[in-house]
Parts: C-alpha cells; sequence; structure tokens
C-alpha cells in the first residue's frame, strides 16, 4: 500500500506556499532556489545556499503534477529545475556539492564544495520532467551532463571517478566511486534516452535509490499511458 501513503503524504508535506519554500532570484530571468529559512524568522531570511541533494524535488513536483496535483506543480519544477543544471555550468561540466548565490545573485562554490560524487538527483528530475512534458530541452541537457563525465570524470583505464574538483580545466578526480552512480545517476540517463514503455511511471513508483515498484491498481487510480 506504498501508494497509498505516497499520496497521503504528498497533500501533508506540501501544504505551504511556495514561494515560502524558496527564492526566486534575477539570473538568467527568474530562476527558483531551492534554500533553506532560518527556522521561526519571515520567509525572506533564507541561507544563500543550494545543495545538489535538493535537485529530486523538481521531479517530485513534476510527477504530482502529472498525478493530479494542481498545474502550478509543474510550472515550478520547471523553474526549479533550471537552477539545478546551472549548477553544472563550470569548467569541467560537473557541478559542486554546494553552491551559494551572491549579492548580485551569481551562482559560485567555495573551494570546500567544489567536489562531485556524480550524483543521480538532477537527472532523476531530467527524467521525470522529459516523461511528463516531452520537451527536448530536457534529453539535451541529460546529454550535456553525460557528456561532461564522460570528459571529465572518465579515467581511460579505470573507469569513472567521483571528482575532487570541478572549476578546473583539467579533471582532478577522487579516483573512487560512489554505488549510486552506477544504481541511480547512468539508470536515469539511460530511461530519459530510452522509449517511454521501459518503466512507465503509470505502472511504476521509483523508490529514492531508483528501484521501480510495480503500482497496484487497486490502490491508487491514475491517468493511463495513451
Amino acid at each position: 500500500h506504498v501508494i497509498t501513503l505516497l499520496r497521503i503524504t504528498w497533500y501533508a508535506f506540501y501544504p505551504a506556499p511556495w514561494h515560502e519554500l524558496l527564492m526566486l532570484l534575477p539570473y538568467s530571468g527568474s530562476l527558483g532556489m531551492l534554500s533553506t529559512r532560518h527556522p521561526g524568522t519571515s520567509y525572506s531570511c533564507y541561507y544563500p545556499t543550494q545543495d545538489h541533494l535538493v535537485c529530486f524535488l523538481p521531479g517530485t513536483l513534476a510527477l504530482g503534477a502529472h498525478f493530479g496535483a494542481p498545474s502550478w506543480h509543474l510550472t515550478l519544477a520547471e523553474d526549479l529545475v533550471r537552477c539545478c543544471v546551472a549548477m553544472y555550468h563550470t569548467e569541467s561540466g560537473l557541478p559542486p556539492e554546494i553552491v551559494k548565490f551572491n549579492e548580485k545573485s551569481k551562482l559560485y562554490s567555495s573551494s570546500a564544495d567544489e567536489f562531485s560524487l556524480l550524483r543521480p538527483e538532477t537527472v532523476e528530475s531530467l527524467f521525470v520532467l522529459w516523461r511528463v512534458t516531452h520537451k527536448p530541452k530536457y534529453r539535451a541537457w541529460a546529454w550535456d551532463i553525460y557528456s561532461a563525465m564522460e570528459r571529465s570524470a572518465k579515467h581511460p583505464t579505470y573507469g569513472f571517478s567521483s571528482m575532487e574538483k570541478v572549476k578546473s580545466k583539467k579533471p582532478v578526480r577522487k579516483g573512487h566511486l560512489e554505488s549510486f552512480f552506477l544504481a541511480e545517476t547512468l539508470k536515469y540517463l539511460y530511461l530519459i534516452l530510452a522509449p517511454d514503455d521501459i518503466i512507465p511511471l503509470e505502472r511504476y513508483v521509483f523508490n529514492t535509490e531508483a528501484h521501480p515498484f510495480p503500482i497496484d491498481t487497486k490502490f491508487f487510480s491514475r491517468p493511463q499511458p495513451s
């Protein structure tokens, strides 16, 4: 009965207006930033940072809209994913673990946050947005990310590696690889380019580790694939 619980959790977890949950910054238009807020303060008091880990949220919002949540969830998802993709605008084409925003609303990272573990969250959201909207830009952005991994994170002999520094034109690799790169990052990149009938969203739900579980339609009603 996982799907029933997910449906209940969705509406319980997102009762607040979106403007209380994030910042919108004038970076290349209006760029949504998934920031955190100081507890007990007004929504103008944010930490001006964004972790790559939070980039799953655009996909969650898009999935909700696909299954009946208000349409503004999809609009917000498409705004937010632009900030996640902007994290990849580095010399290596790969994102730092955390980005910050300065007084001019420009993205930057500290030296302590320049590493990349080749995390899956952005490509997870791009996968869902592609399946929901079929806008070519989501496939194009995913291909750019994969191309950067091939160019910067792949050792010619030993395979892929996490990155020590992403702001260096010459790759600086850590020399090890997280298991989620194979289990999640590459899986979502493959599914973005695969036909929609391979693990369709109408019949499967992915858990947080990208494992697909079949949906029992007895407990959850949803649109069927055309």
